[in-house]
């Protein structure tokens, strides 16, 4: 991605409908939080969640970077009401979910922009088969960003979850590319079991060497996990000095400066 870098280390799911997950998403030091009113909501406590949402956000901007609202689809009874909800919330963004192409995109924009002369950025949960062969159309629509579902991705390819995640690995690195190719992030899927932390440290790792830009999490404890890996290591910070000051080579002068750049965002992001 080209432009001033922007920390998207970690995206921390949070369930409006449980109280003990929004008390941990307030500290939580995640850069970017994704208040869930869709797979984490049950049925009836969706229009409850809305009001938590409203009222969480109210008592106090929590300490994430960027706070965003996952929305029903809109093929629910739900998805019209909570985009005309999160646009008068004052977020930063809208995870629209289950995203197979430009249509749903250009009209949950139209909504938003209808809902407030503000409105939040977009970005879509790409999950399906279809979602990854049309995530070209999609990033065309000018969103924020693609979130990768990775348990429904996998159960719609018949995927085995597997550490390598080798029959994954085609549609993630597909992701990238068209997110790199339109400028927009990239945020790798959840890991599954979702309390195996030692997995979770290799499946960061495995996303940054793919090119991702963050992590999917549901704990507020694996945030620490994914900031880490996806910040710029000591030995990556001297290469891009090196390279800048002319006395060694670390690549492309353009892609050092946005290490240093990116650097010195995490450290004072990580250390605040």
């Amino acid at each position: 991605m080209t432009g001033t870098p922007k920390l998207r280390r970690s995206f921390l799911y949070v369930a409006p409908a449980y109280d003990a997950s929004l008390v941990g998403a307030r500290d939580a030091r995640a850069d970017i939080i994704c208040l869930d009113l869709e797979d984490s909501t049950p049925p009836a406590a969706k229009p409850s969640a809305r009001q938590t949402i409203g009222a969480f956000l109210a008592e106090g901007r929590p300490a994430a970077l960027e706070v965003l609202v996952r929305v029903n689809a809109l093929d629910t009874s739900w998805g019209f009401e909570d985009l005309r909800f999160a646009a008068q919330l004052g977020v930063d963004g809208v995870l629209l979910p289950k995203v197979e192409g430009d249509g749903v995109v250009r009209q949950a924009q139209h909504v938003l922009a209808e809902a407030t002369a503000h409105p939040p950025e977009l970005w879509c949960l790409v999950e399906t088969p279809l979602g990854v062969l049309r995530a070209e159309q999609i990033a065309a629509t000018g969103i924020a960003g693609i979130v990768v579902g990775g348990a429904d991705l996998m159960e719609g390819l018949g995927a085995a979850n597997t550490p390598a995640r080798l029959p994954v690995w085609h549609a993630l690195s597909q992701i990238v590319l068209v997110a790199r190719a339109f400028g927009v992030a990239a945020i790798d899927a959840v890991h599954l079991p979702l309390d195996d932390a030692e997995g979770l440290e290799h499946s960061c790792r495995q996303a940054l060497e793919l090119g991702f830009d963050g992590k999917s999490v549901f704990n507020p404890a694996h945030v620490e996990i994914a900031n880490r890996i996806f910040s710029p290591t000591a030995e990556e910070v001297e290469r891009a000095r090196k390279a800048v000051e002319g006395t060694g080579y670390g690549g492309h002068l353009a892609h050092a400066r946005r290490i240093l750049a990116f650097h010195e965002l995490a450290a004072a992001r990580d250390h605040h």
